[in-house]
């Protein structure tokens, strides 16, 4: 017996398939980018974080051995600041002149605050690849004073 095999067929063509492939593929590179900003935001945040906790700490210190002494306290837990491992800090200068940066491990974003508590950044690259892919995730923030030093 030989049996006719009927024109309903169940199940995708060739077609359909690599049109969800795409279709996830397209949203993958969307998920994948929006994760990577998330993330360098998040980095950046430490880092302005870690200058706020030193400025205060500073302040603190002033206040407390009414002086004008340089502070040095990125090494000094005495008044409460703790230094995050991924992050790096400096800190120089008395009252009137206090500076002080801090940048992640994972960015190429180094954030300055001065004694007026006004907090500026730079971005640092390597290459004009990682001009490009670094671009995306600074359109948020303001041009205004954003110094882009490119060592090639």
């Amino acid at each position: 017996m030989v049996r006719k095999i009927s024109g309903n067929k169940n199940g995708f063509t060739l077609i359909e398939l690599l049109i969800v492939i795409a279709i996830i593929e397209v949203l993958a590179v969307i998920a994948t980018s929006k994760y990577t900003q998330f993330k360098t935001r998040a980095n950046d945040a430490h880092s302005k974080a870690s200058l706020q906790d030193i400025y205060l700490t500073c302040k603190l210190y002033w206040h407390d051995t009414i002086s004008d002494n340089d502070c040095t306290l990125t090494t000094n837990t005495t008044y409460g600041f703790t230094a995050s491992p991924s992050v790096t800090v400096t800190a120089s200068g008395n009252l009137s002149d206090f500076s002080s940066t801090a940048s992640h491990s994972q960015s190429s974003t180094t954030y300055t605050i001065k004694a007026q508590r006004a907090i500026s950044y730079s971005l640092h690259w390597d290459s004009p690849l990682q001009v490009l892919k670094n671009l995306l995730p600074i359109m948020g923030r303001g041009f205004h004073d954003l110094q882009i030093i490119i060592c090639l």
